[in-house]
C-alpha cells in the first residue's frame, strides 16, 4: 500500500498479468521525483487503450499506483480475467499464486465490510473456484500458495489463507473430489465472519478474557452460519464444516461438544489448518511460531483437540513444503498509515480466561439426578427454527446464578429456555439463557443455563427473538411469521437418515442399560434425559425400562410423564407406574380419571387398582356395563381393581358384568372405604 492516503500500490504480479491485456482503462500514477505526490501517467502512444503496463515494467518502474476509489475496479478486473491468467504459460507460477492470494484476500475483505452480503458471497464463491483450480491444476502454484501462509496477518488474509490451506490439505486427504474441496474452501473463507458481531476490544485484547467474554467468542461459529443465511451459493455441508470447526476430538470443543467421528472429516481438517495458520502468525499476546514449531505444539493435542491421523498427514504435507518456505521467506508487507484496514479490526487476538479461584465461584450444589425440571424452548437464534418446544430435563447441579441440566436435545448458546423449578416448597418459572452445551453421554447433552429472572405463568409461552451473540428481545410471533422463517443452521440440521440413525443409537443405549440392570446415578440420568426426547420411539423405550431402575429420580420423572401432552406417552407412563407400583403417582393418576381420552382414564383407574387404590372403581364399572369401544380395556382395569381375573374377550366381558351385578353392593362399599382411607 502507498504512503499516500488516496492512492494504493498495485501488486507487481497483477500488473505483469495485465501488461498485455486490452481493456485495462484504469488511470495509473507513478511516484513523483520530488516526493510531493503521485503523477498521472499518460501514454498517448498506446492508442487510447489504457496505460501500457508492459512498457512501464520494461522501463524498470517498480511502483505503480491507482486512486483508492478505483482499487476495487482494478481488483474486479483481475478477478474477471483470473481463469485466463492461470492458463497463461508465459506468466511465472509465483505470480499466479500471488494474484490468487491477493484476489482472495480482497474478496474476504469484501465479506467483512459488507457483513456477508449476497454479492460478496458470490464473489467469494468464484474466488474459491480459482483457488481450487490453482491447487488441483498446477503443483507449482500450490507450492507458492503454501509459502504465502505467513505473510499478511489481517482477518481477511487469514480467511483467504485458511481457505487455500483447507483445499491443499483436502486434496491431500480426499483426492480430487471437487465438490468436497469446493465446500471445504468455502468453509475456510467464511468460517470467521461471525467475529463481525464481537466487539473489537474483545478480539484485540492482549490480556485474558472474562468468562462471559470467552462464552461470547464461542458463539462465533453459529454467528458465521447465521450471517451466511440461506444463500444458495453456499452448500449445506460448508455450513456444517463452519459450525463444527472448533469442536474437539475429546468432546471439549464448542459450540456443541460433539466428539470423535461425530465431527465431520472436513471439519476436523478445517480445525487443523485454522489452528496452524493462527499459530504461525503474531498475536497481541505472543510472537509468531515457525511452521515446524507450530506443528510440534499441535502434536501435543493429537487425539485430544485434533484427529491424530489427519494431524500426521498435515505434518507430512508441511515437511514436503518446508524447504521451499525457508528459501522463499519474505518480510510481510505492512499496512500504510492513513488508511484503515477494516478487516484488521476483527483479528482474533484473545486468550482463554483462566479458571476462577474457588473463592470467586458461586457454590454449586450437585443434585445427583434427583430432580427433574420442565423446560419450554422460548427463543432460538434469529432465522432459526426452535423445533424443540416443551421438554423435560434432569438437573445436574445448581447455583444462585444458574443451573446445569442433562437434556436429550442439543442447544446453542444464546437460546432462551423458560424453566419450572421448585423454590422454597413451591414451583416458579424462571427465564434462562443457554451459556454452553456439550455432549455428556452418547445421546445426552449437558447444558449450562444462566438465570435471567422470574416470569409469570401467563407469559411462559411468549416467544423471544434471540439477538446475535447472546441477547434477546420479546417478539410477537404469528403463524405467518413462523412459516416465513428460514433456517440459518441448514447445514447443522440432521437429515432424515441421520435422525433415524440417532433414534437407533439411543434405543440401543437404553437396551444396554436394561440388559446390564444398571441402576447407577449416571444410568438413571441417561434414561431420564432420553425419556424426554422429541423422538417418540426413544421416549417409549426409556419409559419401558424406568420401573426397573428403582431410583427416586426415575420415579419422579415417570410421574411427570403422566402429564405429557402426547396421549400415547401418558398411556405408556400409566402402564409403567402401575407395573412398578410407584405410589408417588397416585395423585396424578387420580387426576387422569378426568382425562378427555377415555382409554387414558380407564388405564389410570387400572394402575391405581394395581396399587390397591379403588379411586377409579365407579368410572370403570360404568365402562364395563356400557357398550363403548374401550369395554375390553375397562374389563382389564376392573380385574386390576378387584384382583379377580377376567379375560378381555366376549366371554370375559360377560363374566365381569355378572360378577359386578352379583357383588355390586359389596364392591361399592369396599370402594368407598378405600377412597375414604386414601
Amino acid at each position: 500500500m502507498s504512503d499516500q492516503p488516496n492512492f494504493a500500490k498495485l501488486p507487481t504480479s497483477a500488473v505483469r498479468a495485465l501488461a498485455n491485456e486490452d481493456g485495462s482503462n484504469i488511470e495509473v500514477y507513478l511516484p513523483s521525483a520530488d516526493g510531493k505526490g503521485p503523477v498521472f501517467y499518460s501514454d498517448s502512444a498506446h492508442g487510447g487503450k489504457g496505460p501500457d503496463l508492459s512498457r512501464l515494467l520494461e522501463s524498470g518502474v517498480s511502483t505503480i499506483l491507482v486512486r483508492s476509489d478505483e482499487l476495487l475496479e482494478f481488483e474486479k478486473s483481475i478477478e474477471s480475467r483470473i481463469d485466463t491468467i492461470l492458463k497463461n504459460p508465459s506468466l511465472p507460477a509465483v505470480d499466479k499464486a500471488e494474484i490468487v492470494h491477493t484476489a482472495g484476500t480482497s474478496a474476504a475483505k469484501s465479506l467483512l465490510e459488507s457483513s456477508a452480503s449476497k454479492e460478496s458471497l458470490t464473489r467469494a464463491s468464484n474466488l474459491v473456484e480459482s483457488i481450487l483450480a490453482s491447487v488441483t491444476g498446477d503443483a507449482r502454484i500450490a507450492g507458492h500458495l503454501f509459502q504465502m501462509a505467513g505473510h499478511e496477518r489481517s482477518t481477511a488474509a487469514h480467511m483467504q489463507m485458511v481457505s487455500t490451506l483447507a483445499i491443499l490439505f483436502g486434496y491431500e486427504l480426499f483426492g480430487s473430489d471437487e465438490k468436497l474441496l469446493r465446500a471445504l474452501g468455502l468453509a475456510g473463507m467464511l468460517h470467521d465472519i461471525g467475529k463481525l458481531s464481537i466487539p473489537v476490544e474483545i478480539l484485540n485484547r492482549p490480556g485474558p478474557l472474562s468468562q462471559e467474554e470467552v462464552l461470547l467468542l464461542q458463539q462465533h461459529p453459529i454467528e458465521s452460519v447465521r450471517l451466511i443465511g440461506d444463500d444458495e451459493s453456499i452448500p449445506a455441508v460448508s455450513r456444517q464444516f463452519i459450525l463444527q470447526h472448533h469442536e474437539r476430538i475429546d468432546g471439549r470443543g464448542y459450540p456443541l461438544g460433539i466428539s470423535g467421528n461425530e465431527i465431520l472429516a472436513g471439519s476436523r481438517a478445517l480445525s487443523i489448518v485454522d489452528t496452524f495458520h493462527a499459530m504461525i502468525g503474531p498475536r497481541a499476546y505472543r510472537s509468531q511460531l515457525g511452521i515446524a514449531e507450530a506443528n510440534r505444539v499441535m502434536g501435543y493435542q493429537a487425539n485430544r483437540q485434533f484427529d491424530a491421523d489427519m494431524l500426521k498427514c498435515w505434518t507430512s504435507l508441511c515437511e514436503k513444503k518446508e524447504a521451499a518456505v525457508r528459501s522463499s521467506e519474505r518480510t510481510p508487507d505492512g499496512t500504510d498509515e492513513g488508511e484503515e484496514d477494516l478487516s484488521a479490526r476483527h483479528e482474533n487476538a484473545l486468550k482463554r480466561a483462566g479458571r476462577l479461584s474457588v473463592n470467586q465461584r458461586r457454590p454449586r450444589h450437585r443434585c445427583r439426578g434427583t430432580s427433574v425440571v420442565r423446560c419450554l424452548h422460548a427463543g432460538s437464534l434469529s432465522k432459526a427454527e426452535s423445533g424443540i418446544g416443551e421438554f423435560g430435563a434432569c438437573v445436574f447441579d445448581i447455583s444462585r446464578g444458574g443451573m446445569c441440566i442433562l437434556s436429550a436435545h442439543p442447544l446453542y448458546r444464546g437460546e432462551i429456555l423458560n424453566v419450572r423449578v421448585k423454590v422454597a416448597g413451591h414451583f416458579e418459572w424462571l427465564k434462562t439463557m443457554v451459556s454452553w452445551s456439550r455432549r455428556h453421554e452418547e445421546n445426552v447433552y449437558k447444558v449450562g443455563l444462566r438465570f435471567l429472572g422470574r416470569i409469570s405463568e401467563q407469559s411462559i409461552h411468549e416467544q423471544t427473538d434471540v439477538i446475535p451473540m447472546g441477547g434477546y428481545v420479546p417478539v410477537c410471533t404469528t403463524e405467518g411469521d413462523d412459516a416465513a422463517k428460514t433456517s440459518a443452521v441448514e447445514g447443522a440440521t440432521a437429515s432424515e437418515s441421520d435422525r433415524r440413525s440417532d433414534i437407533t443409537s439411543a434405543i440401543a443405549q437404553l437396551e444396554t442399560i436394561a440388559q446390564k440392570h444398571d441402576q447407577s446415578i449416571s444410568a438413571q440420568q441417561v434414561v431420564i434425559a432420553l425419556s424426554m426426547s422429541n423422538d417418540k420411539p426413544v421416549r417409549i423405550k426409556a419409559i419401558d425400562i424406568m420401573p426397573a431402575m428403582g431410583g427416586r429420580a426415575t420415579r419422579g420423572a415417570l410421574v411427570d410423564l403422566l402429564h405429557d401432552a402426547d396421549a400415547d406417552i401418558r398411556e405408556r407412563a400409566i402402564f409403567a407406574v402401575g407395573i412398578g407400583k410407584i405410589y408417588e403417582a397416585a395423585s396424578a393418576l387420580r387426576t387422569l380419571l378426568n382425562d378427555p381420552e377415555e382409554k387414558i382414564a380407564i388405564n389410570a383407574a387400572g394402575a391405581l387398582g394395581q396399587m390397591n387404590d379403588w379411586s377409579g372403581f365407579n368410572y370403570v364399572s360404568k365402562a364395563v356395563e356400557g357398550n363403548g369401544k374401550h369395554v375390553r380395556l375397562a374389563v382389564r382395569a376392573f380385574s386390576d381393581i378387584t384382583q379377580h381375573r377376567f379375560s378381555s374377550n366376549r366371554e370375559g366381558i360377560a363374566s365381569a358384568r355378572r360378577y359386578l351385578k352379583a357383588k355390586r353392593k359389596e364392591l361399592e362399599t369396599k370402594a368407598k372405604g378405600a377412597v375414604a382411607g386414601s
